[in-house]
């Protein structure tokens, strides 16, 4: 997938424009695009949106419609371009950069950003749609407002994505994990070793070797996407008790926030929950694409007996809100409040 850098239409209408004014005699506007006038009155302005991914990698697969429709609803006003990946700004600093203002948009994920704000690792265990209906969208918007100078959290770009785990190994009981081990992210990495399997980090590239020379015998990833890494071709089983939502999300620094006008504001809301309103639809018949594709392949998907399928996914839930409420126990309980989350 490549990124378009720009609408160019829309540059080009607005250029011609500030040209006809000054042509006219209206020549205290400057030509710099980020305080040139339009007709409607807003200021043109020109962003860069920074991505936690390389330029072509699935969690930036709504990034140019993200980017087509802001141009469309500020009438050309925002124009956004790609300003690159972690091979531009490490991963690992661009929460700073986003606090500092050196960012204008990020295009990231909830956990990628609890170094500054602890409990939005917990992001992963919510409902967008349910956020939204409950008042937490607000409360999530503060936490970005309070923790990254002013940032405006514009919305959830992967909502109805959960993870799941996939093994080479036929399991039907809580027992059978243990002894296993799995290829794991702190994401979920709680709730392996809650299953009595272990955890190793390693990175995606070397998974294949060592599921093929039997050093883990699973691992967890998004309901989507293990094509990628040809992992289905060394392992055998999709455990069809999901869990979780991946927290791909996408927010505006304060310093560019301040800089745009109300409209232009109103306008990025609206995008972004029209794209993440859109997800649960498309998310829903990607994986069930996905995996008819990778059963016609040779996997099988594992249905879990109904008692142990609703014990590993308690199981799942509880690791991960120990996890959050270990950090931030306080912004842990308000967080959960805003979910179905019942302790076991």
């Amino acid at each position: 997938m490549k990124i378009r850098k720009a609408a160019l239409a829309m540059l080009l209408a607005s250029a011609l424009t500030l040209s006809l004014a000054s042509c006219s005699g209206s020549n205290d506007q400057s030509n710099n695009p980020s305080n040139s006038q339009t007709p409607s009155g807003d200021n043109a302005i020109e962003l860069k949106i920074q991505g936690a991914w390389s330029e072509n990698d699935s969690n930036n697969r709504l990034v140019n419609e993200f980017i087509d429709k802001v141009a469309e609803k500020t009438n050309g006003t925002v124009t956004i371009q790609w300003g690159g990946g972690p091979e531009a700004i490490p991963q690992n600093q661009q929460s700073e950069a986003l606090k500092n203002g050196v960012i204008d948009i990020l295009w990231t994920c909830h956990t990628y950003m609890s170094s500054h704000v602890p409990v939005l690792q917990g992001m992963k265990l919510t409902d967008a749609t349910q956020l939204r209906s409950n008042g937490g969208y607000d409360y999530v918007a503060s936490l970005y407002a309070d923790g990254f100078n002013g940032a405006k959290y514009l919305g959830q770009m992967c909502d109805g994505l959960p993870y799941a785990l996939y093994t080479k190994e036929k399991v039907q009981s809580i027992d059978d994990f243990k002894g296993l081990t799995f290829r794991a992210t702190p994401a979920y990495q709680a709730f392996v070793e809650a299953l009595g399997s272990g955890a190793s980090n390693m990175d995606p590239g070397d998974a294949y070797q060592a599921l093929e020379n039997n050093v883990i015998q699973g691992y967890g990833w998004p309901a989507v996407g293990i094509k990628d890494y040809a992992w289905n071709e060394v392992s055998k089983y999709i455990i069809s008790t999901t869990f979780y939502n991946t927290d791909t999300c996408v927010v505006v620094s304060g310093k560019t926030w301040d800089k745009l006008s109300s409209d232009q504001q109103s306008a990025l809301l609206e995008v972004a929950e029209e794209l993440e309103s859109g997800t649960k639809g498309y998310f829903e018949q990607a994986i069930e694409d996905e995996w008819a594709a990778l059963v016609d392949g040779g996997m099988e998907i594992l249905d879990l007996p109904e008692d142990v399928a609703k014990e590993y996914h308690q199981i799942a839930y509880d690791a991960a809100w120990a996890g959050v409420t270990a950090t931030d126990a306080e912004n842990a309980a308000v967080l959960m409040s805003y979910t179905d989350y019942e302790a076991s």
